[in-house]
């Protein structure tokens, strides 16, 4: 499961699960059970058994979430561990996934192809050679360190120049629009349900904000409904 998580803004969620697994954050995350008020604070790769189902939760921190659970028995895995390997069948990548390859020998690259490397051993640039960079990972420039900057190119901020408001009762299919950066989802205060919105679950009141461009689905029950605005 991945969130993002916004700073003061619970997320309410319905977990048929016993532990918990923090796969990664920045911060830390704040999981409260909402039936018995409980609060456990879990910090990056941390494991929360809780020993019987947790039922519905709230969600609190900032960022980028990446959970994982489930029931019975779970080890973390173990960071720093290696592995040799000396040969393997061929492998398929598929997209948004990554290799970390810390050492190669010679390498033709073909008219076509191309090789993304997201971070590079000390090296040194001779007279009369050249490096062509197309994007860098995030860099810190430490204390009396500088960097100079000759040229930089063209910034374009997008933003959305729509704002679209509106009030349905549930069920409702928010459509999918590439034209809109997000969309705010607000359960009306005076809900006697919970909104359901692809497995997350909104009381009365609540409130979720989604920076995606796909259809969205809500459930519950009429009269019940939800104040949306897309931007």
């Amino acid at each position: 499961m991945i969130v993002e998580l916004i700073k003061g803004q619970p997320i309410p969620v319905t977990l048929e699960s016993t532990w918990l697994f923090v796969e990664s954050i920045s911060g830390k995350l704040t999981v409260e059970m909402d039936e018995t008020g409980e609060r456990v604070t879990l910090l990056n790769r941390s494991v929360f058994r809780y020993g019987k189902k947790l039922g519905r939760v709230l969600l609190s921190g900032e960022g980028r979430l990446s959970l994982e659970h489930g029931v019975g028995d779970f080890t973390a895995p173990i960071e720093g561990q290696k592995l040799d390997i000396q040969t393997m069948p061929k492998m398929q990548i598929d997209d948004d996934q990554q290799i970390e390859v810390s050492a190669l020998p010679a390498v033709e690259i073909a008219q076509g192809q191309q090789v993304t490397i997201s971070s590079m051993p000390k090296m040194q640039i001779e007279n009369n050679q050249s490096l062509g960079v197309d994007s860098l990972p995030p860099v810190e420039i430490k204390a009396g360190q500088s960097l100079a900057v000759s040229t930089l190119p063209k910034v374009v901020l997008e933003v959305s120049g729509n704002l679209n408001a509106h009030i349905g009762e549930v069920p409702l299919s928010i459509p999918a629009n590439t034209m809109r950066k997000g969309v705010w989802i607000k359960a009306k205060s005076t809900n006697t349900g919970l909104i359901d919105l692809m497995g997350f679950e909104l009381a009365a009141g609540e409130q979720i904000r989604l920076d995606s461009t796909a259809l969205i689905e809500l459930t519950g029950t009429a009269p019940d409904a939800v104040q949306v605005l897309e931007y």
